[in-house]
């Protein structure tokens, strides 16, 4: 009977660290319209973290388009931007430190967004909140 737990808790483990598929969570997250607009679409399921995370590039216009009226400019307060996740290395480091992030609820579950100017990525932590 003990065997069973363990192979239970690495089946989960495995299964929740595949990163969501990155086209379909796009257009679920920003419209398929918009798809188009973005280049290098790639997700993470960071270990520890219940959620994932999206990053894209796309031209400050395009985002300015496709975020206009959906998402809102909010501080980040007592949230982290990572959950209890470590921050991927290829991420810049500011978004440890920036407070103020573009935000768009789904139901319980909420949507984080930070614009790069400099590189002109999008960078996005998609949190499940309703579990």
């Amino acid at each position: 009977m003990t065997l069973p737990f363990p192979l239970l808790i690495l089946a989960w483990w495995i299964l929740a660290s595949i990163p969501p598929n990155p086209e379909q969570e796009f257009d679920r997250l920003f419209g398929h319209a918009s798809r188009s607009a973005a280049a290098e679409i790639r997700t993470i399921n960071p270990t520890f973290m219940d959620g994932y995370l999206i990053s894209f590039r796309i031209s400050e216009a395009e985002y300015s388009r496709i975020t206009a009226g959906t998402f809102s400019r909010e501080p980040l307060g007592g949230l982290s931007f990572f959950g209890r996740a470590r921050r991927p290395s290829s991420w810049p480091e500011s978004l440890e430190t920036t407070v103020e992030f573009d935000r768009r609820d789904f139901g319980e579950d909420y949507l984080l967004v930070y614009y790069d100017k400099g590189a002109q990525s999008v960078y996005g932590a998609f949190h499940y909140w309703g579990w």
